[in-house]
């Protein structure tokens, strides 16, 4: 069982961060376009299994939230067609399986060392090989999706300069899967050599993936880090006023309130295309006082609407607010507040880095339909830290003791 048990981590670390070269495997060596959707089904699968009591007291701690969701389901499925809302909870399975298995997760985050500098090592070693030379996979599609093809490496570029992909699908991929090692790595290790070292051969890889947004939040992890050493009183004073800056950031630029004003690290093209054009778009899309409240519906902005809907009318989003409220509505400020209340709450250095991460990376990017991003969100929003090395004398213990509910709220 324990095999079969480290078999399933390794492969889902790979589906994750390494996808680029399993969906080559399944699509042009194996020519089976359909194994690469078995790693969501196997989640769901697990979850069913031996999470079901767990999804039941979900249930029955959150009857609010719950309901919610249901009338959120149905107003959206009122405006879109069922497959839009249907591929949003479809690309968010990761983040289910990370709620409802979030103890094994950080059981197997505490336990684990060396192999996470392993893992950053060949992720920045892919990007540092696709810069030079090209990977097999790069510039294939497969997978029809919806009567089209989604790619197994984006071969793109911005402005003239080739985006990076490495092992992963894209180059902001590689980007977060880069970031997300170096956090576990900083968490886990102390030696001041080995963390600059580390610091520096991220800095090269994120800036050869030309992603400006993981630049930023380097830089912000950076000097979190930095702080760490300094008094407690300092530390959580700078970390909740890093927050706060990084979350009214967020909210306040997609309303244009800050586009006449030079902003540092935000004053490309790319961002200057979101100021004016996508985050405008978005936001000229609330008419009325049920989608102040609800939102636009689920999967209206994402991917699910430039697959399944008006592709003319599709955004990404391109920031992790506006991404929750168009989808979610009210419910999005609802999760910014359990971040808040769990700032004061927990100690523990994984969940301040992630958090800050989310809040800094979030600014240019809805990071969500990222499953790395779902691993970052859940620790941020759900994992329970405090108290977990007393939960660890007792590995029979079930999730569901410890499992954030938001009826706490």
């Amino acid at each position: 069982m324990k095999i079969l048990k480290n078999v399933f981590v390794y492969y889902i670390i790979i589906s994750y961060f390494f996808p680029a070269p399993l969906r080559f495997f399944y699509s042009f060596i194996l020519r089976n376009d359909a194994l690469i959707y078995a790693i969501n089904l196997i989640l769901i699968s697990l979850i069913l299994l031996y999470k079901f009591k767990s999804l039941l007291a979900f249930i029955n701690n959150n009857i609010w939230l719950c309901s919610y969701l249901v009338i959120l389901i149905l107003y959206s499925l009122a405006l879109a067609d069922y497959k839009v809302v249907l591929y949003f909870f479809y690309i968010i399975i990761p983040l289910f399986f990370f709620y409802f298995f979030n103890y094994e997760v950080l059981d197997f985050i505490a336990t684990k060392k060396t192999i996470f500098i392993s893992l950053f090592l060949l992720c920045s070693a892919g990007i540092v090989y696709d810069y030079y030379f090209d990977f097999p996979w790069k510039g294939l599609a497969s997978a029809s999706i919806g009567g089209g093809n989604v790619d197994v490496s984006k071969d793109w570029t911005t402005g003239g300069i080739e985006r990076i992909a490495g092992f992963s699908r894209s180059s902001y991929d590689a980007a977060l899967a880069v970031m997300f090692f170096l956090i576990l790595i900083i968490c886990k290790y102390k030696n001041l050599v080995l963390i600059h070292i580390v610091f520096t051969i991220a800095f090269i890889s994120i800036y050869l993936t030309t992603t400006k947004g993981c630049l930023v939040s380097l830089a912000v992890v950076y000097f979190v880090y930095i702080t760490n050493s300094f008094r407690e009183r300092f530390k959580e004073f700078s970390l909740k006023t890093i927050v706060i800056l990084l979350s009214a950031l967020m909210i306040i630029l997609p309303l244009g309130l800050l586009k006449d004003f030079e902003i540092p690290f935000f004053n490309n093209q790319s961002f200057k295309d979101r100021i004016y054009n996508e985050w405008p778009f978005i936001m000229h899309q609330f008419k009325d006082f049920i989608s102040y409240v609800l939102g636009l519906g689920i999967g209206d902005v994402g991917l699910g609407k430039q697959l399944y809907g008006n592709a003319r009318l599709a955004s990404p989003g391109d920031n992790f607010f506006i991404f929750l409220y168009s989808n979610l509505g009210l419910l999005a400020f609802v999760l910014f507040f359990v971040i808040a209340k769990r700032l004061k709450i927990v100690k523990d250095d994984l969940f301040k880095y992630m958090t800050v991460f989310l809040f800094s990376y979030g600014i240019t990017t809805n990071i969500l339909e990222s499953p790395i991003g779902q691993l970052v969100i859940t620790i941020s929003l759900f994992m329970s830290f405090n108290g977990f090395a007393a939960q660890k004398e007792d590995t029979e213990i079930s999730s569901t003791e410890f499992n954030y509910d938001l009826h706490k709220l």
